[in-house]
């Protein structure tokens, strides 16, 4: 049990690493480039939905994702709804299932 809790535990924070690095990137995504950026941002949330099965911890870890989504689209011309699509979509299907098997 411990050691699940680890590897959840590391999930998080790969998590959370992928985001700030997205968040803190000093490069622009262009119009072209902003589809590898919700790519990137697709595959952390997946390995998250994947790895982390404590719904606390998920949803935690999501609020802090949406927290960042202005500091992210700073760093992205989103013409073509990539990224937006991830904070829309993906991101609102995994927080809405980890949020409705929370107890409180």
């Amino acid at each position: 049990m411990k050691r699940m809790q680890n590897d959840e535990t590391q999930a998080v924070k790969d998590f959370k690493k992928t985001v700030t690095a997205a968040k803190n990137s000093r490069k622009m995504f262009w119009r072209s480039q902003a589809p590898d950026l919700a790519y990137m941002l697709n595959y952390a949330l997946e390995q998250l939905k994947q790895s982390v099965h404590d719904p606390q911890a998920g949803a935690e870890a999501l609020i802090d994702f949406y927290k960042r989504d202005a500091e992210i689209f700073e760093r992205c011309d989103d013409s073509y709804g990539n990224v937006g699509d991830v904070f829309r979509i993906t991101a609102a299907e995994i927080f809405a299932d980890y949020a409705s098997r929370c107890p409180d």
